[in-house]
């Protein structure tokens, strides 16, 4: 059981890190795009979770279509109905993502609570209302690609707790990576997304318990790595934590 993910793109394959004091755009939230949106914007090409209560373990995958770098991308989730109603306010600013490069795709996984009727919920839309593009030369210090290699896995432990341990690799060899998380998407057997999580990465031996869902397989889980630092009403190539940028 083999889980790799390669983020090629155009400099790298890495893509942004952990936000953690997510700030507001510098417009607010529509159901329209601003005005001064930028004519490119990275698209979700799927999504799913796994409910606890009014836990949502949720995983998306996102893909940058644009000649440049996405960056500051905004991101809102909306909880559906399965008649495409939506359910209670949507939430902001929880999978912001500070770096998608040219063609780059990336998985998310992450946590939000609904406490209105979440037991109505169906879907979860993810939209990306606002984002900046810079030239794919500013991250040109990045890494070309991420991949985790040697993974295994132990047996369920305590509430199905999974044992996975894996080995983080980047080309160029032991570059340095710009504030990264590491994102786990699971599948079921017919390839639909069933569970995502996250956390910072701090090294590059990586070990943790991870609670699949019982329909999720391993065979198909994917890594993904991700950089940048969340960064509104600032220079927007600060994104890229490099000094003198």
């Amino acid at each position: 059981m083999l889980v790799l993910s390669l983020f090629s793109a155009m400099v790298s394959a890495c893509t942004t890190g952990p936000h953690d004091e997510p700030s507001p755009p510098p417009t607010s939230a529509s159901s329209s795009a601003p005005a001064t949106a930028p004519a490119c914007s990275p698209r979700v090409l799927e999504s799913g979770f796994d409910r606890h209560g009014a836990d949502f373990w949720y995983g998306f995958i996102v893909e940058n279509p644009c000649d440049q770098a996405a960056v500051q991308n905004y991101v809102t989730v909306q909880p559906m109905t399965a008649t495409g109603a939506p359910v209670g306010e949507p939430k902001l600013g929880l999978a912001n993502l500070p770096v998608l490069l040219p063609g780059q795709r990336l998985g998310i996984g992450g946590l939000i609570h609904v406490l209105q009727g979440p037991e109505t919920v169906a879907s979860l839309s993810f939209e990306i209302r606002d984002n900046k593009l810079l030239p794919a030369s500013v991250f040109a210090a990045w890494p070309r690609s991420v991949t985790a290699r040697n993974v295994t896995y132990g047996a369920p432990g305590t509430g199905g707790y999974v044992p996975m341990t894996f080995e983080i690799v980047t080309d160029l060899p032991k570059a340095p990576l710009c504030q990264p998380a590491l994102h786990i998407i699971a599948r079921d057997k017919t390839g639909h997304i069933v569970y995502g999580t996250s956390q910072p990465l701090k090294g590059i031996a990586v070990s943790l318990d991870v609670p699949f869902p019982a329909e999720a397989d391993l065979s198909k889980a994917e890594i993904y790595v991700e950089q940048g630092q969340m960064i509104f009403g600032k220079n927007p190539q600060a994104v890229a934590c490099s000094a003198g940028v």
